[in-house]
C-alpha cells in the first residue's frame, strides 16, 4: 500500500504478486477495491497494480484537483515509482480515459490495452452523443445506479449490496464533476489512436445501458487494428457480474499480447 504526490493529490495504489504487471483501471462507481475478484487470480502470475483515481477512495482531492486530464499521467507516476517498464492495462468505463491517455502518450509504456465497457474518452460522435443522452435519460439518478445489470441484481441482490458498500469508500463529488470527462481538454482526438501499437480489446456487454456493445463496436473501429468481445446476459460491470468468464478473457488477451 502506498501513496504517490501528484500536483497536490496523493494518488493511493496497491502493488501484489510478481511476473509481467498487470493494472487494473477501475469506473466512477468504484475505486481500487471493486478488483477483489482479479487480483487474488491474476496475483499469481503476474504484478497487479490497482488504485483509486484521483477524488476516489483514499485519493482525496478538491474540487479543483479532480482533473481527468491527469489520469493517464497520474498512472504513469505509479509505474515510474514502482520501476516498472511497462504494463498491460485492463481498464473498466471510466478507468477507459487512463488507459487511453497513457497509451497514446506514453505507447513505450503499455504492452497491451483492454477497454472494458468503456469507450476511453475518445471524441468519437456516437459514444459522446450517447452518453449525454443516457445521462439526461437517467435524470437526477446516479449513473451508479446502472453500474450491474439487471439479470446481475435479480439473482444476486448480496452482490449488489456488497458493490454499493465498495463506491461508499468513495467521497463525495460536486454536481456536474462527472461532466469533466467530457470537456474538450479531456477527449482524445481519433487521429491520435494512431499512436497506439500494442494490442487492443474491446470489451461490450448485452444489458450495459451505459455503454451499449453498437456504440463499442463502432469505437473499435477507430483503432488501427483491435479485437471485439461481448457478453450476453452481463450489464456494465462484466468483472464484478461474471469474474470467471472476464478472467478467462483477460488471461487469454494478455497471453496472445505476450
Amino acid at each position: 500500500m502506498s501513496t504517490i504526490p501528484r500536483q497536490g493529490v496523493d494518488i493511493y495504489y496497491e502493488r501484489t504478486g510478481s511476473g509481467p504487471a498487470i493494472v487494473f483501471a477501475h469506473g466512477a462507481g468504484g475505486n481500487g477495491a471493486v478488483w477483489w475478484q482479479q487480483v487474488p487470480y491474476f496475483s499469481e502470475r503476474h504484478t497487479c497494480l490497482t488504485f483509486d483515481h484521483r477524488s476516489f477512495g483514499l485519493s482525496r482531492c478538491s474540487e479543483q484537483d479532480f482533473r481527468p486530464a491527469e489520469f493517464g499521467n497520474d498512472l504513469l507516476a505509479i509505474l515510474d515509482a514502482e520501476e516498472i517498464p511497462s504494463a498491460h492495462l485492463v481498464c473498466q468505463s471510466m478507468g477507459g480515459w487512463t488507459g487511453v491517455q497513457l497509451a497514446v502518450h506514453h505507447p513505450e509504456r503499455v504492452d497491451s490495452l483492454m477497454l472494458c465497457n468503456t469507450f476511453g474518452g475518445v471524441n468519437y460522435h456516437e459514444a459522446v452523443a450517447g452518453l449525454v443522452a443516457f445521462a439526461q435519460r437517467a435524470g437526477e439518478r446516479d449513473l451508479s445506479e446502472f453500474a450491474l445489470g439487471r439479470t446481475f441484481i435479480e439473482k444476486s441482490k448480496t452482490f449488489k449490496y456488497l458493490y454499493d458498500r465498495i463506491g461508499r469508500f468513495n467521497g463525495p463529488r460536486e454536481p456536474g464533476a462527472a461532466a469533466l470527462l467530457l470537456s474538450p481538454e479531456v477527449l482524445v482526438d481519433p487521429e491520435a489512436l494512431k499512436n497506439i501499437t500494442c494490442p487492443v480489446m474491446i470489451m461490450a456487454a448485452s444489458e450495459d445501458e451505459i455503454f451499449p456493445r453498437r456504440m463499442l463496436k463502432g469505437l473499435a473501429g477507430l483503432f488501427p487494428s483491435a479485437e471485439f468481445m461481448e457478453f450476453e446476459g452481463i450489464g456494465h460491470s462484466v468483472y464484478f457480474e461474471y469474474p470467471e468468464g472476464f478472467n478467462r478473457a483477460v488471461e487469454a488477451f494478455v497471453s496472445r499480447a505476450g
